[in-house]
């Protein structure tokens, strides 16, 4: 938390305001952390995939050659077109983390209430974002 706070609020890039700067900070950390969170099956998967050695799609520095308007990124061989069981299982991961809200406050447990949140619209944005992706090809 101190590096992301020194990184996005005290580094001499910034111009903003100092309170303007803590306010953007405490807003957009939490965002960051459920992001991250919902990164985590994906990047899971990855590592097991890079351990056991299968080959993937992944490009270290993809060259769209996108050089005017006209140019569109769509037509590149390498961009994978299909909904993978990472995805649906995001999108499950989602739909779990949202019924444990639920489930938490209609018991009036709210012990993992915050992180139960987070990890719902981590995973929730993640299979969204994925799923529109996927859509505008």
């Amino acid at each position: 938390m101190i590096v992301y706070y020194v990184a996005n609020v005290q580094a001499p890039v910034h111009q903003d305001k100092p309170l303007k700067a803590i306010f953007k900070f405490v807003v957009l950390f939490p965002v960051f952390l459920a992001l991250s969170m919902g990164l985590s099956l994906h990047n899971t998967v990855a590592v097991i995939q890079g351990y056991r050695g299968k080959k993937s799609p992944f490009v270290r520095t993809p060259k769209l050659n996108i050089q005017s308007l006209r140019d569109s990124f769509n037509r590149k061989a390498y961009i994978v077109r299909k909904l993978t069981w990472t995805t649906i299982l995001e999108g499950v991961m989602a739909i779990y983390f949202t019924l444990a809200v639920v489930y938490g406050v209609s018991q009036g447990n709210l012990t993992f209430l915050y992180f139960h949140v987070m990890l719902a619209l981590g995973y929730g944005a993640i299979f969204y974002f994925t799923l529109r992706h996927l859509s505008l090809k």
